[in-house]
């Protein structure tokens, strides 16, 4: 009997060690702009467009769900670095994660961080701004480990749908298409400035679904009529090639994007960030549309 106690003791006590290891809580950070393309420990080139994260303890390629306590919203990114060394800190994220979370502004908040995987890629970066879920949590280990592979975030059609035609008739193909509004592709387009306001000016576009390409997002708003306003302020002052885009961070939550663009290529996309948007005021991150 006293060694069944002895045994069962030590198994309660590996139960909660493997526990604790794979679910953390604790402050969430996000690097610094000037370490973007700088080597991190395990090798790999930090980019701040990338879903990755460093961590004190967890194996490179370790996938970790990070979810904000006050807001639930979460991201999934890949250990590829060390840290972090701030005190009560848990994980140090990319800056387009903490896009993820909302934590631009804030700098510091509480999250979970929970283990969900392994993985020798990072997390692809999805335009419908929905978190990488499906991967069930997994033990791991320092060996890479099978992930099963996890459906794709189901998108409505690309373009507008026409309403269902009833008549047997066919008709003629001209009215059957119905036209689709999406942004020409173009170099990085010149700034202008002392644009007259006109009508054109102040139209409101919206990218389709399934948009693709390079894009600078400008801003995301919870109140679709404030991110009309911002759009129409900027295009007074000159500012062209933007476009509004709905989505959700969170379930019956919607979230109204500002983007500029697209471009041909990151490169353009990063000098127009760089050296006209300042320019007129605004700043903004560069995102694959895809």
């Amino acid at each position: 009997m006293k060694y069944f106690f002895s045994f069962l003791l030590a198994g309660v006590f590996f139960y909660n060690l493997t526990a604790q290891s794979n679910y953390e809580t604790g402050y969430a950070i996000y690097y610094a702009d000037y370490l973007n393309g700088r080597q991190t420990a395990s090798g790999e080139v930090f980019s701040q467009q990338e879903l990755t994260c460093a961590h004190k303890t967890h194996p490179f390629g370790t996938l970790l769900k990070v979810t904000r306590q006050d807001n639930d919203m979460s991201v999934i990114v890949r250990v590829n670095d060390r840290g972090t060394f701030c005190e009560g800190c848990v994980v140090d994220i990319s800056r387009i994660a903490a896009e993820r979370l909302d934590l631009i502004k804030a700098g510091k908040k509480m999250v979970n961080v929970q283990v969900v995987g392994f993985s020798r890629t990072n997390p692809k970066v999805l335009s419908t701004w929905s978190d990488v879920t499906g991967r069930d949590p997994v033990s791991y280990d320092n060996a890479p480990r099978k992930i099963i592979a996890t459906p794709r975030d189901k998108l409505v059609a690309k373009g507008e749908t026409s309403p269902a035609n009833t008549q047997v008739t066919p008709q003629p193909r001209q009215a059957q298409q119905v036209p689709k509004e999406s942004p020409r592709t173009y170099s990085a387009p010149p700034a202008v400035n002392n644009v007259a306001t006109t009508q054109e000016t102040e139209a409101v576009k919206y990218l389709p679904l399934g948009q693709t390409g390079y894009f600078i997002q400008l801003g995301a708003y919870t109140l679709e009529s404030n991110a009309q306003r911002t759009l129409v302020d900027l295009q007074r002052k000159g500012m062209k090639y933007l476009y509004l885009q709905k989505g959700s961070t969170r379930p019956n939550e919607s979230v109204t994007r500002m983007f500029l663009g697209p471009f041909k290529t990151q490169y353009e996309a990063n000098n127009y960030l760089r050296d006209t948007c300042p320019k007129f005021g605004v700043t903004g991150i560069v995102v694959l549309l895809n």
